[in-house]
């Protein structure tokens, strides 16, 4: 008979595997790292409490009250509330503050400003006369013990038989022309000083001129007269450019604003001191005709010395740019006085300069930028003769050529 040996596996405990051991000795590890946090706690919690205080506790659910509120953190809360009232409160006080100022100059301003008439009759096709008027703001310039000196635009005092000014308060009294400048187109009158009241001649102030050395891009500026065709009219801006441009026989600082302004508007431009800066005039400048541009004081003061003194202005008739050391080598052209244009019945004309040319010397003097024909010519008198090189394009480049020009007078 055959047995059969029979043998059975007997598993192993669970406390002798590998998982136990490890569980069993992470569990011993986490009593001991609590029991000595739980003596460290109690060995603080006196020296905590004693500096810091006990701390307040606040359960989820409950309700924050009037009496729970950090009175700190609501008294924050207000002062930035206040704050940012105070800084948009501010914000507009500066708005109010600076327009006071602007009213506030031009107020000043107005007592040297008058409006100018230029009368002149016409017939109608009835052959009924009628007078026409045209209107312009002027500036009083002087004042002595016979008579009061106002500068305006000349265009409107063409064909006039008559002159007539009107001050702020309405008065109307007739002024005679001294002289016109025919390229900056203005006019100096004069008023008799027996003409007007006492009264009336206190309350007229004469304007002063500042500099535009001290005007630059972005610097406030305020427009007074006859902007938008309407007298006495206030307006403020900005400089948005100032720029050189050149005249017959010279050269005039242009003052380019932002301010809106009439084609045939007239006035002067103040600096935040009050001192004129400018005078408008639409015969150079930008091509945005609806925005005011003026002839910088510096020019001005010149203009008027020279109308008041009565000086005889020397005319040649030439409008030019400068050829400069790098343009003259980037375009192979002579250095010297590039000729832009030339005025009609000018002296220039009649001995054939013409647009194009260069001039390099005049009257024995080397002639590189508009600076030095000005200067060359201020020296000359009404009637010289004087020699004069200009170098003209011709097909192989420039030849150069001499002539005599006869200086006249400004009509």
């Amino acid at each position: 008979m055959t047995s059969f040996m029979k043998e059975h596996i007997k598993k192993k405990p669970f406390y002798k595997k590998p998982w136990f051991a490890k569980t069993a000795g992470i569990l011993f590890l986490a009593i001991i790292f609590g029991a000595v946090s739980a003596i460290i706690f109690s060995l603080t919690l006196p020296w905590a409490q004693e500096n810091f205080g006990n701390p307040e506790v606040y359960s989820l659910g409950r309700e924050t009250t009037a009496e729970t509120t950090n009175p700190q953190t609501d008294e924050n809360s207000v002062q930035t509330s206040d704050r940012k009232e105070a800084e948009s409160n501010i914000d507009l006080e500066d708005f109010k503050v600076l327009y006071a100022q602007i009213r506030d100059i031009a107020d000043n301003a107005f007592h040297g400003v008058v409006t100018v008439s230029g009368i002149s009759s016409n017939e109608d096709l009835f052959q009924k006369v009628y007078e026409s008027e045209e209107k312009a703001s002027g500036m009083i310039v002087g004042m002595d013990s016979s008579q009061i000196l106002i500068l305006t635009q000349s265009g409107i005092l063409e064909d006039a038989e008559r002159i007539i000014i009107r001050l702020a308060d309405d008065t109307i009294c007739e002024a005679q022309l001294i002289m016109t400048d025919e390229v900056s187109e203005l006019a100096l009158l004069t008023v008799k000083r027996e003409e007007l009241e006492e009264e009336q001649l206190n309350d007229m102030t004469v304007l002063n001129f500042g500099t535009t050395k001290s005007l630059s891009q972005g610097d406030p500026i305020i427009a007074l007269g006859n902007l938008m065709e309407e007298m006495n009219s206030i307006a403020s801006g900005a400089v948005t450019s100032l720029g050189d441009t050149p005249v017959m026989d010279d050269s005039y600082q242009i003052i380019h604003t932002d301010i809106a302004g009439s084609i045939d508007g007239s006035g002067i431009l103040l600096d935040m001191d009050g001192n004129v800066v400018g005078i408008m005039t639409h015969k150079f400048g930008t091509n945005m005709e609806s925005r005011i541009c003026a002839i910088a004081a510096d020019d001005i003061s010149r203009i008027l010395n020279q109308m008041m003194s009565g000086e005889e202005k020397v005319v040649m008739g030439i409008t030019g740019r400068n050829v400069t050391e790098n343009i003259s080598e980037e375009l192979n052209m002579p250095q010297g006085l590039y000729v832009t244009s030339v005025a009609d019945n000018s002296p220039a004309m009649y001995y054939g300069i013409q647009s194009g040319d260069i001039l390099t010397s005049m009257n024995g003097e080397k002639i590189l930028s508009q600076k030095d024909y000005q200067n060359v010519l201020k020296q000359c008198t009404i009637g010289e003769e004087i020699p004069i090189k200009i170098m003209r394009k011709v097909r192989d480049g420039y030849s150069e050529m001499e002539m005599t020009v006869r200086l006249e007078e400004q009509k």
